[in-house]
């Protein structure tokens, strides 16, 4: 065991008149806990001081010079020989060796705490320094491990921090020692300007209603990979993700749920996303669009984030039926944007119940027909600008009371989520559904 020389009790202590403490006692802790923590009588760190020391004659220990184990903070409390206590110093670590070098751990000086094969606790609040993604070295009966930290809570004086341990090895009851790594997991210094950060994307994603409940739950996989990104031009990649399943009815922040408390609202488009602690990958949905979106009501713990896609919710709070493939999400059947026009004059047509504002473009279904108005030709046309004729189509017929269709899917950029159409005759009938859009979650 690794010991450094005490900068307490190692020179003569004295009463307040000036004489020695006899029979006074030092009793040593665990940093900021009456948890009792050994000391030691020598460099070798083999024989452990009594606890508590006993001050002879001298005002000295009566075993001998006091050594601590190295980066193991104590508390020491100094009683006299009735018991009442005359001093307490907290938080004392061992005088560092003069060969000490500079190492990319820090050894934390907090005595941790076995609970669990990935689990540990320290005593008071250790979280602005055990963060979540954060490097750790720890030293256990099996030797030195190497861990990621997934989770870091502070309650009830007591900081409990869970992680992944390298190589899918375990904690055990040995562990003695807790080393951070020089790096911190959030805003760190390494440099952002040189450095390319690649940005935020979702490529292989794969979303469906759940299997079990489709209505409120939305399931969303990613075969390639995504990359989450934060404000900082932190970023973190995961391949292959499994099902993740998003519940519009659990209110947030929360992984799984919604990014706040208040529910979604009816008829409205919400937008999914990815989120990351820098350990773990998990998704929630919100009504910010991604250019307002700045990660604020992610769930604790979480820092990065991915745009994955948007969904509809309809009229009685649920969520329209609908798949993503990549970057385009197909209705599962089709929706009318009109039904049996004839205007002979050009003609908007708004998809905005069906198009969400941020598509890149969006497929739409055409159909229209003579009515039955007897031989003759019959066009319709659609149109993005006005009076700019973009698609224009007839049909001939030659039966007096002959019906003739034409269907046709064009493929239109969103502009404004709507478009114009015209019928060549008010004897024509022209239909639109809205089949499918695109959006710019970099699998486009």
């Amino acid at each position: 065991m690794s010991v450094s020389l005490s900068p307490l009790f190692n020179t003569q202590t004295v009463t307040e008149n000036g004489a020695p403490a006899v029979g006074w006692t030092v009793t040593t802790y665990q940093a900021g806990s009456s948890t009792p923590l050994p000391t030691f009588t020598d460099s070798s760190g083999a024989t452990p001081q009594s606890n508590p020391m006993v001050l002879d004659s001298l005002g000295l220990p009566a075993l001998g010079q006091v050594w601590l184990t190295s980066g193991v903070a104590y508390k020491f409390v100094l009683a006299d020989a009735s018991g009442v206590v005359k001093r307490t110093e907290d938080n004392v670590t061992g005088v560092p060796s003069a060969t000490a070098t500079l190492d990319q751990w820090v050894i934390s000086g907090a005595a941790p705490l076995y609970i669990s094969a990935n689990s540990f606790s320290f005593q008071g609040d250790q979280t602005s320094t055990f963060t979540p993604g954060r490097r750790l070295k720890l030293t256990t009966s099996a030797g030195t491990l190497y861990a990621t930290i997934l989770t870091s809570v502070f309650a009830s004086s007591i900081t409990t921090i869970t992680l992944s341990v390298d190589g899918g090895t375990a904690l055990d009851s040995g562990l003695s020692t807790v080393a951070y790594a020089m790096l911190s997991s959030v805003s760190d210094s390494l440099p952002r300007i040189a450095a390319f950060t690649p940005p935020a994307a979702v490529r292989g994603l794969r979303g469906q209603p759940n299997a079990t409940t489709p209505t409120t739950k939305y399931d969303l996989t990613v075969t390639d990979y995504v990359t989450l990104r934060n404000n900082n031009g932190e970023s973190i990649t995961f391949s292959n993700v499994g099902t993740i399943t998003i519940d519009i009815s659990l209110p947030g922040p929360a992984r799984g749920g919604r990014d706040r408390a208040a529910a979604l609202a009816i008829s409205s488009w919400a937008y999914m996303y990815f989120v990351s602690d820098g350990a773990t990958i998990s998704a929630v949905i919100s009504p910010t669009a991604p250019a307002s979106f700045t990660g604020s009501t992610l769930p604790t713990g979480d820092k990065m984030w991915a745009f994955a896609g948007i969904v509809r919710i309809n009229g009685g709070g649920q969520i329209a039926s609908m798949y993503y493939r990549g970057a385009t999400a197909s209705h599962t059947a089709q929706q009318s944007a009109l039904s049996g026009g004839s205007a002979v004059v050009e003609t908007p047509v708004t998809v905005s119940p069906f198009v969400p504002p941020e598509a890149l473009s969006y497929c739409l279904h055409t159909e229209y027909a003579n009515n039955g108005a007897g031989a003759g030709a019959y066009s319709a046309g659609v149109r993005l600008v006005s009076g700019s004729a973009l698609y224009r189509s007839t049909i001939g017929v030659t039966g007096a009371a002959a019906i003739a269709y034409q269907n046709q899917n064009i493929n239109l950029p969103n502009v404004g989520q709507s478009f114009n159409y015209f019928a060549g005759s008010a004897l024509t009938q022209f239909s639109a559904w809205v089949t499918s859009f695109t959006v710019a979650n970099g699998g486009e």
